[in-house]
């Protein structure tokens, strides 16, 4: 039976760290608000699971996706379904703040901005967002895809004092249909961190009170290459199988399609991504194998095992989902990491191997389309300088 509109129901709670309570409030401190931007799958969980959870929380979608807005505008929030699994512990219809395309009026007394798109659309939101930001803000990018070192130089242009960060991964596997959201399982473990790197004590202080799953890292490289991104495994486990899902049968069941070759290619990408961290002299290094059983509280003897243990077994991933995601792990992970080893005199021959072996079998120029060093604000910086810069804003 579906939850009557303005009555909120219990769901389980979930388990949070000790000392902490659901919500990870501390002691009088208030939840922020929140201005949550993207209305899709990931936005909408955030919206509605904060929502119930008593923060105060604005939507807002770019003004040429109003259409696909426009059933949560008439309602005036979003459904939670009674099973999904919240942070908050609370399901039901969630009654947000206000529901826009206005910038204005969406970032209006927000205190955090949640950029929850793919990396792909992260410009096209700052770009409509920047004029309107105030002093003391929060903009994070809630997959980082290195967003903050993305957008740190278009920060110069803004004349509003705001910090930008970014944590590693959404907070939740979900999916939205029209204005009801359903939370398959939320994430138990995540990172953060603050461009400059400097300001991630006081970001994280902010962002626990909201998700208590979060972890503080350093700066933007640990919660990166050392945290392997979204994590950016998707390639890897997708080549051994790629002619199944792009050519012959348009998709399948990715996790318990898992092969034997595809988590020794995820190990192989872990050990050069950990070369990398040593160079850094980044303590954070974390294996996808880790990730994933923090994350999900899944476990087995190996990234395979556990794969094909997990409740993800039956998801389906269609080949055009699937495109996306490897795209967006080649272009906003894997082409910069490799650039930026070898900017310091190290290499990356598996990783460099997979991008070029995936836009063969694709017929995509991926290295013309990927994320540059350049790009990040970083070229031609050595180990030393870099770290001066993403601890300190400073070159």
């Amino acid at each position: 039976m579906s939850p009557v509109e303005g009555e909120p129901v219990k769901a389980r709670v979930p388990k949070v760290a000790e000392g902490k309570s659901a919500n990870g409030k501390a002691a009088n401190l208030p939840p922020p608000r929140l201005c949550v931007c993207g209305a899709g799958n990931a936005g909408a969980a955030i919206a509605a699971d904060c929502a119930l959870g008593g923060l105060e929380v604005a939507l807002f979608e770019l003004p040429r996706f109003r259409a696909g807005l426009q059933t949560i505008l008439d309602r005036g929030g979003i459904t939670l379904t009674p099973d999904s699994d919240p942070v908050w512990g609370k399901t039901g219809f969630a009654r947000l703040a206000r529901i826009t395309t206005d910038p204005a009026e969406a970032l209006a007394d927000a205190q955090v901005v949640m950029i929850t798109v793919p990396a792909m659309y992260h410009s096209a939101f700052w770009d409509i967002l920047a004029t309107h930001l105030a002093d003391g803000q929060i903009v994070l990018f809630n997959t980082g895809y290195h967003g903050c070192l993305r957008h740190a130089r278009k920060l110069e242009q803004v004349e509003a004092r705001v910090t930008l960060a970014e944590s590693n991964i959404m907070p939740y596997l979900c999916s939205k249909t029209g204005d009801t959201v359903h939370i398959d399982r939320h994430k138990r473990h995540f990172r953060v961190a603050a461009f400059p790197g400097n300001r991630s004590a006081e970001v994280y202080k902010v962002l626990r009170l909201i998700y208590p799953q979060y972890e503080k890292v350093d700066h933007v490289l640990d919660s990166n290459i050392a945290s392997g991104g979204n994590p950016a495994f998707h390639v890897t486990l997708t080549i051994p199988i790629a002619g199944f899902y792009f050519d012959r049968y348009r998709g399948g069941k990715f996790y318990s399609d898992t092969t034997v070759q595809g988590g020794r290619l995820i190990e192989a990408y872990d050990r050069e991504r950990e070369t990398l961290c040593r160079q850094l002299g980044s303590l954070a290094f974390q294996s996808t194998l880790e990730f994933d059983r923090r994350s999900y509280e899944y476990d087995g003897k190996d990234i395979v095992s556990l794969l094909r243990r997990s409740e993800h077994i039956d998801w389906f991933a269609s080949a055009a989902y699937l495109k996306q995601v490897c795209e967006e792990d080649i272009l906003f992970a894997y082409i910069p990491m490799v650039l930026l080893a070898e900017q310091l005199g190290l290499r990356m021959p598996v990783t460099r191997s997979m991008v070029e072996i995936f836009a063969a079998m694709l017929g995509e120029s991926y290295w013309e389309r990927g994320v540059t060093p350049t790009q990040l604000g970083i070229d031609g910086m050595d180990t030393s300088q870099l770290l001066t810069y993403i601890t300190e804003g400073s070159r």
